[in-house]
């Protein structure tokens, strides 16, 4: 039998489902055998199973942050100041994630240790 990685981060909770997915067509067992683990947490990713772990974007911050980049780049085009406009067009913001623990990574308690409140 070939060889399987311990765990998949897949980039959003969709394509995680397709590695679920394929995962149980090759008789895989998760989380037995791999952790999956998603990025977006849908809707679905508590309906199926096993229930996904994945990462929850801070949608509400996102919102936030965008729309005072984006008036503070429409101040600055009325103030026509080419330079801060090119600076505030080259930010980059890191906001908080947090990550929502479920059955699809295996070893829940392990991981409510090392996340606590997660």
């Amino acid at each position: 039998m070939k060889e399987i990685p311990e765990a998949i981060f897949a980039t959003s909770d969709s394509i995680a489902f397709g590695v679920i997915d394929a995962m149980k067509d090759h008789k895989i067992k998760i989380p037995e055998e791999i952790s999956v683990m998603g990025f977006d947490d849908i809707k679905m990713s508590n309906l199926i199973e096993p229930k996904l772990t994945t990462v929850v974007k801070p949608h509400h911050k996102l919102g936030v942050v965008g729309a005072r980049l984006l008036f503070d780049i429409i101040e600055s085009m009325t103030l026509e100041d080419q330079e801060a406009m090119d600076k505030q067009r080259n930010t980059q913001i890191l906001l908080q994630a947090k990550i929502k623990i479920r059955k699809s990574c295996g070893h829940t308690d392990r991981l409510q240790e090392m996340f606590p409140g997660k």
